[in-house]
């Protein structure tokens, strides 16, 4: 009997790993402030698409090298897809996350003060609420639900690292693509 039940949890697993690596999922990380791993991929990428509230990480971890590839004539093509600070539902999130009244406005036009003259970069506002955060660099998605708790980029916040191959990559993009031909160009 012994065997029997294992064998049978040793094929669990087998199939479960054969699902996982179908579906893309190279990682699960714990919280969202990854920069070991975004900074060597921001490095090579060519495509950035990212969704968000205010985007502050981002353009901490990423200003820097978009503006140095963009003036060495390899620039990488940038969709960023903000949720309008002026929206119910970007006040509503403020107020989840304990920020300030108007610190996502504040981001929203810092983001667009240092990344919207770059070439390469494209901003859009959307007005609805974002389930999850998206955020691409290359070949490789990261996401998350946004947390009802306080700051969900510093809380239990659980991220997925997605690999191209997968097929949750092209379902993640195809709901990108999907809120950024809705969205409303800033520049």
């Amino acid at each position: 009997f012994a065997t029997l039940w294992i064998n049978f949890i040793k094929t669990q697993e087998e199939n479960l790993l054969k699902k996982i690596k179908k579906k893309g999922i190279l990682d699960i990380h714990d919280g969202r402030s990854l920069t070991n791993l975004y900074q060597p991929l921001l490095q090579k990428v060519e495509n950035i698409d990212v969704t968000g509230y205010s985007l502050t990480g981002f353009l901490n971890q990423s200003l820097q090298t978009i503006k140095r590839r963009a003036s060495e004539s390899n620039p990488i093509k940038v969709r960023i897809l903000l949720v309008d600070p002026e929206s119910e539902a970007s006040k509503k999130q403020e107020s989840i996350e304990d920020q300030s009244p108007n610190s996502y406005k504040t981001a929203c036009e810092n983001v667009i003060r240092n990344l919207g003259n770059i070439p390469g970069v494209e901003i859009k506002y959307i007005d609805h609420a974002l389930p999850i955060m998206i955020y691409r660099l290359g070949n490789r998605l990261f996401t998350g639900h946004y947390s009802a708790n306080p700051q969900s980029r510093s809380s239990s916040t659980t991220t997925i690292e997605i690999d191209q191959s997968g097929d949750l990559f092209e379902e993640y993009m195809s709901e990108f693509n999907s809120l950024w031909n809705k969205g409303k160009k800033i520049c």
